[in-house]
């Protein structure tokens, strides 16, 4: 069967509303598939979404009268598309005439005279060094620096660390705090070579501990 050289007859009711030239015309102007525009067409008794698709020999098959409404319709099937046709090479005569209305106007100013092109020379790239990163020394410690209750290293402008510390864990952390590092201080003064700092940093947090355990304990 040569659907693609037969008539295609779209009704509702009975009544004829659409006929498509063949059924590859159909597929395209519903944008479906032609296997779906096959499936439509196929004979049935009953409708697709309320409508029925026949081919037009089917159509008269079940429609002998109405071969003078099938002709009407494909008469004006034919005069639509020429219609359009004509509208859309109208369209087109229109946007080329706009193109090359657009072409002739000028975009720039008309230039006086000929001006030479510039040379440009290529300019020498330049090879960036890898930079060494700079190694900055840590800050001496003062001849006259209190390295027990003031160190420098443990300071922020005028924020001791103990005081940072203070702030953020509280009371009784800090406690258990300055016993372990007074252990560490305890533990290592042999062996460091600063036996007295060590000793002296040792009774500092002591201090603190037994400072911070009375003020728990409200005593």
């Amino acid at each position: 069967m040569k659907a693609e050289a037969r008539a295609v007859v779209l009704c509702k009711d009975d009544t004829i509303i659409k006929v498509y030239e063949n059924i590859g015309v159909m597929a395209k102007r519903q944008d479906i598939s032609l296997a779906t525009a096959l499936y439509k067409v196929q004979p049935t008794t009953e409708s697709v979404s309320g409508y029925k698709f026949w081919f037009e020999d089917q159509y008269l098959e079940r429609h002998p009268d109405d071969g003078a409404a099938l002709k009407k319709a494909k008469e004006d099937m034919i005069m639509a598309d020429a219609k359009s046709e004509k509208n859309t090479k109208k369209t087109k005569k229109t946007e080329k005439a706009v193109d090359n209305e657009l072409d002739a106007t000028p975009t720039t100013e008309p230039k006086k005279g000929k001006r030479k092109m510039k040379k440009v020379v290529p300019t020498e790239v330049k090879m960036e060094t890898k930079k060494e990163p700079v190694v900055t020394e840590a800050p001496k410690t003062k001849p006259n620096a209190d390295m027990v209750n003031h160190p420098a290293h443990y300071c922020n402008g005028d924020i001791e660390c103990w005081d940072a510390m203070m702030a953020a864990f509280g009371e009784e952390w800090m406690m258990h705090y300055a016993n372990v590092a007074a252990f560490k201080y305890n533990w290592r003064a042999k062996h460091k070579g600063k036996f007295a700092e060590d000793m002296r940093k040792a009774a500092w947090y002591n201090t603190r501990a037994a400072e911070l355990e009375e003020k728990i304990n409200g005593e």
